[in-house]
């Protein structure tokens, strides 16, 4: 009998001893994945604080590393990448900047390009295959088709479909080869591009326009608004942003790649947009049987490729 208990206790406290071991080592993976876990908080700020797109999108989280923190830290990455594009999609162009180089960063832009004669005006190769997608035109050979066009100088007003196509999209694009902090890819937006040399901040007032404008449209317009709100609250145009969408959206993505959007999630993200700011400008050619009051009505612009999710 004396045996049979000592055998049973010599099992109890083997039982124990490996009951207390694994306890111990659940205890201590738990700890490690928990600081793990604020180690990759931490990681991914640093990414933010140094802008490190790519790495940010590229960056994964798995069970082996994290444990049975892995949906934390899962969720950690993916808020701070919902933060980071919904930051993106908030800037808006400075006024000033509109005002002192908009036009001399487009003039400058336009002798570097290849301009061709479309159907609606001179075109850079870029917007030229951007104009064939949205009028469905079935053509085989588009680089044939572009050389076939008579060469031509470019616009010298030109409307913002071509101001787009130069600046917005296409090899002399200002995001062009710039990461872009919504997507971690390649070529990012004119707000984007333009964050670190302060010539984008958050946006404080929204416009509402026509992409058919010409250059000269939307500037006169935005500095007879200007002067009549300088003069009446003394506000410096330094401190104004623009959320204007062809600044703001990833046109690479939107016109050169066509990507596209459902219609609810479009109109919500442009009511999010406009609720934030708190105040509009709408842009009107003309008081009476102007192009604004003509649109389809599909959004600010009068083109569905002005939204973007």
């Amino acid at each position: 009998m004396v045996l049979g208990v000592e055998n049973w206790c010599t099992s109890l406290h083997f039982f124990l001893f490996l009951l207390a071991f694994l306890l111990l080592a659940l205890l201590m993976a738990v700890i490690f994945g928990k600081c793990r876990l604020e180690c990759f908080k931490r990681h991914l700020e640093t990414l933010v604080e140094r802008q490190e797109w790519c790495q940010l999108y590229a960056t994964k989280t798995s069970a082996l590393e994290f444990g049975i923190w892995r949906p934390a830290a899962q969720g950690a990455l993916e808020t701070q990448k919902a933060e980071v594009k919904t930051r993106s999609f908030q800037l808006g162009i400075s006024l000033q900047y509109v005002f002192e180089e908009l036009k001399a960063i487009y003039q400058e832009k336009a002798l570097e390009a290849e301009w061709r004669l479309d159907t609606f005006g001179p075109a850079t190769r870029s917007s030229y295959f951007v104009n064939l997608r949205n009028r469905g035109e079935d053509v085989p050979d588009r680089e044939a088709a572009w050389n076939d066009l008579l060469e031509c100088p470019a616009s010298e007003d030109p409307n913002f479909h071509q101001v787009a196509g130069l600046m917005a999209y296409g090899p002399l694009a200002l995001g062009k080869d710039q990461y872009c902090p919504r997507d971690g890819r390649l070529d990012c937006s004119i707000v984007d591009a333009l964050e670190a040399s302060q010539r984008s901040g958050r946006a404080t007032w929204f416009l509402s326009w026509v992409w058919s404008y010409k250059f000269s449209t939307v500037l006169g317009a935005l500095r007879r608004w200007w002067n009549r709100h300088h003069d009446a609250t003394g506000d410096v145009c330094g401190d104004v942003y623009i959320w204007w969408c062809v600044m703001v959206n990833n046109q690479f993505r939107m016109l050169e790649e066509g990507q596209t959007a459902e219609a609810t999630n479009l109109f919500d993200v442009f009511g999010r947009q406009l609720a934030g700011i708190g105040k509009m400008l709408m842009c009107l050619d003309k008081m009476k049987g102007g192009t604004y009051t003509k649109r389809p009505p599909r959004g600010c612009c009068g083109s569905m490729h002005c939204f973007q999710a």
